[in-house]
């Protein structure tokens, strides 16, 4: 999935943070996964940089699930 966030195809993009949304909001490993597999740097990216809300929206999601995950810890 990391990689297909530096795709250039909103599609796939609004895909791949749908699946990292998903998985941030799973078990304390699943979101650990994610932490260290290095996503969050290119999902912050994709916030700043992005010209399209839903793709920035979905990010953020990513985002809130894994604050959410360590603010439960």
């Amino acid at each position: 999935l990391y990689y297909t966030l530096c795709f250039n195809s909103r599609m796939v993009q609004v895909e791949a943070l749908w699946a990292l949304t998903n998985i941030a909001a799973g078990t304390e490993r699943h979101t650990e996964a994610i932490v260290k597999s290095g996503v969050v740097p290119p999902v912050i990216n994709i916030i700043i940089k992005s010209p399209h809300s839903n793709i920035q929206q979905q990010a953020l999601w990513v985002l809130a699930n894994i604050i959410g995950r360590y603010l439960r810890l």
